[in-house]
């Protein structure tokens, strides 16, 4: 089954009997993938995260204040 998806994406299909073949298979599998790594800005998101949260305690404050004597 694996053979089959293997060729259908142009892939490719390992197998590993032994614990030495499968190490080898794994550096070979991490030669070939790699990753890009990406920087995201999310001073935003955060900042909209504590606005939130400040407008929460404010609204908690007010709601004590009008309900004390």
């Amino acid at each position: 089954m694996l053979q089959a998806i293997a060729a259908e994406t142009k892939g490719e299909a390992y197998s590993a009997e032994t614990a030495t073949e499968l190490d080898r298979v794994y550096r070979n599998i991490s030669s070939n993938v790699g990753y890009m790594p990406a920087k995201k800005e999310v001073t935003a998101l955060w900042a909209g995260y504590g606005l939130a949260l400040a407008a929460l305690a404010a609204l908690a404050a007010i709601s004590l204040g009008v309900k004390w004597p």
